[in-house]
């Protein structure tokens, strides 16, 4: 079984991946399935088995191996102290692998002057739970380069987007669990054209997964 089969097993399991269901997302779109990251965060040891599969990609990737895993706000900043960990457990260097965490300010994603002296000259690994729009990475990878940091890849638990490496401009991008997250404007829903009711087991408390 390889380490996308695996966790995608592992999520399907934990009710992390919900299918062949009827949702409305928070921008008020219809689907047919989603990634509950709050069921996925749940478990403490489901989290830390799938931030290996994150870091075994990028093992020697680089001269130095990755120096900084980035998680961005929410869910990647879970991601990033445990990948983080993996790093320097599988690269065996003598230096720790540093997790660092990016949070939005005014809209944009900010590092302040010590974590800007993290990443300076440093090979930095982007980290996210779920991957929709890409902007999210695509920021965090221009605010990266633009403090001279080194991005040796972006990885991902879930691309519900069809995001490619070219789209976020990013040397490779590697992702556990391609969703196939097609959606619909409420007026030409097919599941509501078929009078399939909406899932009652899942509610959007502000930009964030609650399951039921």
């Amino acid at each position: 079984m390889t380490n996308h089969e695996r966790t995608f097993d592992l999520l399907r399991q934990c009710g992390a991946i919900l299918t062949n269901s009827h949702f409305v997302y928070p921008n008020g779109r219809h689907g047919a399935s989603l990634f509950d990251q709050g069921r996925f965060f749940e478990s403490v040891a489901l989290v830390d088995e799938v931030c290996g599969y994150l870091a075994a990609p990028f093992l020697k990737c680089c001269y130095r191996g990755v120096e900084v895993v980035v998680g961005l706000e929410g869910g990647g900043a879970i991601l990033a102290p445990a990948t983080a960990r993996h790093m320097t457990a599988i690269q065996e260097s003598d230096e720790a692998c540093l997790a660092v965490h990016l949070e939005r300010i005014d809209g944009s994603f900010r590092l302040d002057r010590s974590q800007i002296e993290l990443v300076a000259h440093k090979n930095v690994l982007i980290v996210e739970d779920a991957l929709v729009t890409g902007e999210s990475a695509i920021a965090a990878v221009g605010l990266m380069e633009g403090h001279e940091g080194n991005v040796v890849g972006v990885s991902a638990v879930c691309n519900r987007g069809h995001i490619t490496e070219q789209y976020i401009s990013v040397r490779r991008l590697h992702t556990l669990v391609e969703m196939n997250d097609v959606s619909y404007d409420r007026d030409e829903c097919p599941m509501c054209q078929q009078g399939q009711p909406i899932n009652p087991n899942v509610t959007w408390e502000g930009a964030r997964l609650v399951g039921g």
